[in-house]
């Protein structure tokens, strides 16, 4: 589980703070998956001179690794904005054509529906 987030993301704080602290949604996510935290708008650590790039999918200079985070959200499902969780297998296919991004309307079992799905994908 690709974990798209930011530093003051207000919407993730508000995802981790009223669905990850689920029981079931933490104990799936102990038990059935590797979460990778990439922070989008981490701008303080400047990239090698050799790994910057131009992004087209960004329309913008990938200098630093919170541009790098978002030109890999980019580039796996076309979208922007934190929090955006991607699920690929280790191959790196995803197993879910979209993220799942914030909603405060859906709660804790709408997520664990989604992990459940892509658990399912994923043993496939």
């Amino acid at each position: 589980m690709l974990d798209f987030t930011g530093i003051n993301c207000v919407n993730c704080r508000e995802f981790e703070s009223k669905i990850w602290v689920n029981g079931e949604v933490m104990k799936r996510m102990k038990n059935d998956f590797v979460v990778a935290s990439l922070f989008c708008d981490y701008d303080d650590e400047e990239l090698p001179d050799t790994e910057k790039f131009y992004s087209d999918l960004l329309g913008a200079k990938v200098e630093t690794v919170g541009d790098k985070n978002e030109h890999f959200q980019q580039k796996l499902i076309r979208a922007s904005g934190q929090p955006n969780y991607v699920f690929i297998n280790t191959d790196e296919k995803l197993l879910a054509p979209q993220g799942y991004g914030y909603d405060a309307t859906k709660g804790p079992q709408d997520f664990i529906d989604n992990l459940e799905k892509v658990k399912a994908a994923f043993l496939k």
